[in-house]
């Protein structure tokens, strides 16, 4: 079995900040107090847009800074190139207080295809207390659709050294991949939020070919919190 814990320090955090020009976007705008949602998309913008679901905010009053965990939809009729995911914080008089200047992503893979889903998180450093804050997408149409049909035979989980960690045997019954495989587990509380997603696990592409079965591990740190579930994510070309 492959195990893949996080290669970074917990707390730590490896950004995706590219500043290209995007060709579309959308917002969402939500109050920090009520900032519930689930998978069905709702006061999430544009319905050909992008869609931010499952989103939550975890404060961090030592650093004084604040963390977006989510999922971000691709809503539209292509497939869609991230370029930046940021957001604007609000104070209770309306103020802003975090530009996306002041805010950093993560989110495991580029490219989704139309309906496709990614996990991400944002930091916003200089509040841990905001009243509202908008998310944003900038993205530009690719061509380079990736695949996400793929197999988790899930087998089981164990809590350990402060990480949440999940074995499962993953397959690639389709055509074998050439470019890249990309994979994160993603963990989600009671209420269908996402408490944290594990750095992007990325597999020797050798070992999934000819459908070969993969046995792995890939681990997450749970924050603190109890986890309700968890879902396993897969990209590939």
């Amino acid at each position: 079995m492959i195990t893949a814990a996080p290669s970074r320090p917990i707390g730590a955090r490896s950004w995706n900040t590219s500043t290209s020009t995007a060709t579309s976007q959308n917002t969402t705008t939500t109050p920090a107090s009520t900032s519930t949602f689930t998978l069905s998309p709702t006061a999430t913008g544009l319905s050909s847009g992008w869609v931010f679901v499952s989103t939550r905010l975890h404060p961090d009053p030592s650093s004084n800074s604040v963390t977006v965990y989510g999922v971000v939809v691709n809503n539209t009729a292509s497939t869609q190139r991230i370029n930046v995911i940021s957001g604007m914080f609000y104070n209770a008089l309306g103020q802003v207080v975090v530009n996306p200047a002041q805010t950093s992503g993560y989110w495991p893979v580029d490219e989704l295809p139309p309906g496709g889903q990614v996990p991400f998180e944002l930091i916003a450093s200089g509040i841990s207390d905001p009243a509202s804050y908008i998310l944003n997408v900038q993205a530009q149409t690719s061509t380079a659709t990736p695949r996400t049909d793929f197999e988790f035979t899930r087998q089981g989980e164990s809590i350990g050294d402060g990480l949440y960690c999940a074995q499962a045997a993953f397959r690639n019954s389709g055509a074998d991949l050439i470019s890249y495989l990309s994979i994160a587990l993603v963990l989600y509380n009671n209420q269908n939020n996402v408490i944290n997603l594990s750095e992007a696990f990325e597999p020797d592409m050798a070992d999934v070919t000819g459908g070969q079965t993969l046995d792995m591990e890939v681990c997450a740190d749970p924050l603190g919190l109890t986890v309700d579930h968890y879902e396993w994510r897969g990209w590939g070309r």
